[in-house]
């Protein structure tokens, strides 16, 4: 889960246990298994970064909430 999109595996070649990725990103062509996923995916796309840091005075945004805690956790 350390990848730039911070997804779980479930892009093209990722171990899905052979499940069908039906929800295909436009602009690449990566597939996955959820609309939520492809989501996500699509802040590496437009630049997006929805998920602020909620320590007091950092402010600091990521495209995915994944690397967001992981970010987070440095503060404490």
């Amino acid at each position: 889960m350390d990848g730039e999109d911070g997804e779980d595996g479930e892009g093209e070649g990722g171990e899905g246990g052979g499940e069908k990725r039906r929800h295909e990103c436009v602009k690449c062509g990566k597939k996955f298994n959820r609309p939520s996923s492809l989501k996500i995916h699509l802040n590496t796309h437009t630049g997006a970064k929805p998920f602020e840091c909620p320590f007091p005075g950092c402010g600091r945004t990521f495209n995915v909430s994944s690397n967001m805690r992981r970010h987070y956790r440095n503060h404490t």
